[in-house]
């Protein structure tokens, strides 16, 4: 069982676990650094909808039931939804809970929505009130607009520094026990870890393994793009180590250090 430790912290005695995750998001937020790790972008703002609130509203059940369907279940298997957004009765949220059928638990914490959704979601399947629960949340730019600031059929001209929320929907598959320990067994099996160590846990070696790190990471994904299985994506890997080995020292030089560089697979 769950326990407290000091003030502000809760151990999850149980372990559960993320089996599985889905985002979607608009044409601005695939321009930025995580473009490409998103598993849907909207083709228009109006997702297909006659509103933006709609449109907002069918992004989220799209994030939910993707999320469902990657971890294998059925929508009737998902117990409990949590999730909130930005509007007024949070709508978006309960809206779409209706039209999936899902057991709904609306909270409404503004940008936390997604970790408070996470937090309370990990003890209540900690706790055995659910076996598989989703935690989501979603907002839109142009429901925000019209919900805090001015909708934009007003036409109002925005300030360089004003605000952009974000266009987007996010749901996570968290699971209790042994239904958790079974989805991580199971990706583990289909799933090769990339680690970088630092130098040291001074300020600077940490932001140069990020970069270690991304140029790394860059390489691998075009190498590993006709691997089918773990076992192809591991001969893969380690035909190509000299070759990783050697852009990780060529960042190192880059950026004016001179550290020594190991690759290895274990």
């Amino acid at each position: 069982m769950g326990r407290r430790m000091g003030e502000r912290t809760v151990v999850l005695g149980n372990r559960p676990g993320v089996v599985s995750w889905a985002s979607i998001v608009g044409r601005k937020e695939q321009e930025g650094p995580y473009g490409g790790r998103f598993d849907q972008v909207l083709d228009d703002e109006l997702n297909g909808e006659t509103s933006f609130e709609s449109a907002e509203r069918k992004m989220l059940e799209t994030a939910v039931t993707l999320c469902a369907r990657k971890a294998q279940r059925e929508m009737g298997e998902v117990q409990m939804l949590l999730s909130g957004d930005l509007l007024n009765q949070i709508i978006s949220a309960g809206y779409a809970a209706r039209n999936l059928q899902i057991p709904f638990y609306g909270l409404y914490g503004a940008c936390s929505t997604m970790s408070e959704s996470l937090s309370l979601g990990g003890m209540l399947a900690d706790g055995g009130y659910a076996d598989r629960l989703i935690a989501a949340t979603c907002s839109h730019f142009c429901t925000a607009e019209r919900q805090y600031r001015a909708p934009l059929e007003l036409g109002n001209q925005r300030t360089p520094t004003a605000q952009w929320t974000v266009t987007g929907a996010g749901a996570v598959m968290l699971a209790s026990g042994a239904a958790a320990l079974g989805s991580r067994d199971a990706i583990a099996d289909k799933v090769v870890r990339l680690h970088v160590l630092a130098n040291s846990d001074s300020e600077a070696d940490q932001a140069l393994k990020l970069k270690v790190r991304d140029r790394v990471l860059e390489r691998a994904a075009e190498l590993l793009e006709e691997s089918e299985n773990r076992d192809q994506a591991e001969k893969c890997l380690t035909e190509a180590l000299p070759e990783l080995e050697a852009l990780a020292a060529e960042e190192i030089d880059a950026n004016g250090y001179d550290y020594p560089v190991t690759a290895r697979l274990e």
